[in-house]
């Protein structure tokens, strides 16, 4: 069975590292400073032109002058960045679906709200009702004194009464 191909982003890095005989470190350094994989055989012309350096420790004198250290913290190989890419995306997708699915207005969640004219009110959500509750009713025993019961439409239509 073929080994499935990873996208052309990162298989011109995967490509670049075997021409060029690079480490994942080196890798990652150019990615970190922006460097083309297309161009490094400009750049790796060391044995033509003598005045330049291996590819490899030119990559690390201007990692070093960039970022001031010799190498990154936390070194990673580019498959293991498409395959942590590839497992987020699939995650936020089942998310945005999961949300898509979940109703506008759940059973019983309470909406924190601090309106000006409400100061520390409640609001109740209930499936087309809603129950705003002023403060003085928060310090009352009984939860069903000073509450305004209104339809779930009037509140989207209309601001609150007070």
């Amino acid at each position: 069975m073929a080994k499935k191909k990873l996208s052309d982003k990162y298989q011109v890095w995967i490509d670049a590292r075997k021409r060029f005989h690079l480490s994942h470190a080196h890798i990652q350094m150019a990615r970190e400073l922006g460097l083309n994989p297309k161009k490094f055989g400009g750049l790796a012309n060391h044995q033509q032109e003598l005045w330049k350096a291996p590819l490899h420790i030119f990559i690390e004198n201007i990692y070093y002058k960039r970022f001031g250290k010799s190498r990154p913290d936390n070194v990673r190989s580019i498959e293991e960045i498409a395959h942590d890419k590839k497992q987020k995306k699939a995650e936020s997708k089942a998310q945005k679906l999961q949300a898509k699915n979940k109703p506008d207005c759940p059973q019983e969640e309470e909406v924190e709200t601090a309106p000006a004219a409400l100061h520390e009110a409640r609001i109740v959500c209930k499936p087309k009702e809603v129950t705003v509750m002023p403060p003085e009713a928060l310090c009352d025993e009984s939860p069903e004194h000073n509450t305004l019961v209104l339809e779930w439409d009037d509140v989207l239509d209309e601001d609150l009464p007070f």
